[in-house]
């Protein structure tokens, strides 16, 4: 009712989100009156909640322990309390669902013995009324009880800097391709170039010029270069939708376990396909132009050597 009188807020939404261990794996519970649930999220081989004491569960969760709807469970923070699976999130919801479990408001006020209270509301209003609202929210926040106001860019901060914080790991791969790159670095400036070294020597001993022999290394190292990138690119492509990220995916999402329950969520863009074309181009150009160019302005005889 304290927010109700606001003109530019179209409904008001309580619920509970809470924390709990089952066979100590951490879980979201989220706890909404019934009907709140968008007809979006996808439930397989299930129904959505219709009384008490029914839930839908995570796909993570489902996988772990074998939920299914008819599975009956109870959390151990309230072991009076009794649930019912009625349904599981697909795995093709967002991530955020793989590990949650979904229950009426009032089950939730149970489950955390805080019936009649809510941990937070949600207050809708439309786009271009937000910010008369969030100034109305910041005034009213003066009065008792104090409230902590998040607007949807502050919760949207919250999750990328979550994102952001496996984000070294990317730091620590391109390490190890610098690492695996050395010995490549050694490879193209001087070891296994014998022949390399004779077949420049042949090419020049049939009249071929120095420009021309590196001209031919170039648009070697080019192609090399392309085809690397572009199998890499490919790589990474059927590593994330056919296997769905299998291994890698905990490096950089927290807790998925070597084969993720849910779709693991990746954008592939031309970018760092681009700066890997750079990175083989780079480390090609590098270990082959100069020796290359030793090797064609030396006599023909003396490289066939």
């Amino acid at each position: 009712d304290r927010f109700r009188k606001i003109a530019e807020v179209d409904r008001i939404v309580p619920r509970i989100v809470g924390r709990a261990y089952l066979k100590e794996r951490p879980l979201t519970v989220v706890g909404m009156p019934e009907g709140v649930l968008p007809d979006s999220i996808l439930v397989t081989g299930g129904r959505p909640i219709k009384s008490k004491g029914e839930v839908v569960v995570g796909s993570t969760l489902s996988k772990q322990y074998g939920f299914v709807p008819g599975t009956r469970f109870y959390v151990p923070i309230n072991r009076w309390k009794r649930f019912t699976v009625v349904g599981v999130f697909s795995s093709e919801c967002p991530m955020w669902s793989s590990s949650l479990i979904y229950m009426s408001l009032e089950d939730a006020g149970e489950l955390f013995r805080m019936k009649g209270m809510a941990t937070d509301f949600l207050i809708y209003a439309k786009p271009e009324q937000s910010a008369v609202v969030s100034l109305y929210l910041q005034m009213e926040n003066q009065k008792e009880p104090p409230l902590r106001i998040q607007s949807r860019e502050v919760v949207h901060g919250y999750f990328q800097r979550g994102f952001e914080t496996r984000a070294g790991i990317f730091t620590a791969f391109y390490l190890a391709a610098f690492a695996l790159a050395i010995p490549l670095m050694l490879l193209l400036t001087g070891l296994g170039w014998s022949e390399r070294r004779k077949e420049i020597g042949t090419l020049k001993a049939l009249g071929w010029q120095t420009l021309e022999v590196m001209e031919v290394v170039f648009w070697e190292n080019l192609c090399v270069s392309i085809l690397s990138a572009c199998l890499a690119l490919a790589a990474a492509y059927l590593w994330i939708h056919a296997f769905n990220g299998f291994f890698i995916a905990q490096f950089f999402i927290g807790e998925p376990g070597f084969m993720p329950a849910f779709i693991v969520p990746a954008r592939f863009v031309p970018v760092p396909a681009f700066l890997s074309f750079l990175l083989a181009l780079t480390l090609t150009m590098t270990g082959s132009l100069f020796n290359t160019w030793r090797m064609a302005a030396t006599p023909a005889a003396e490289t066939m050597r």
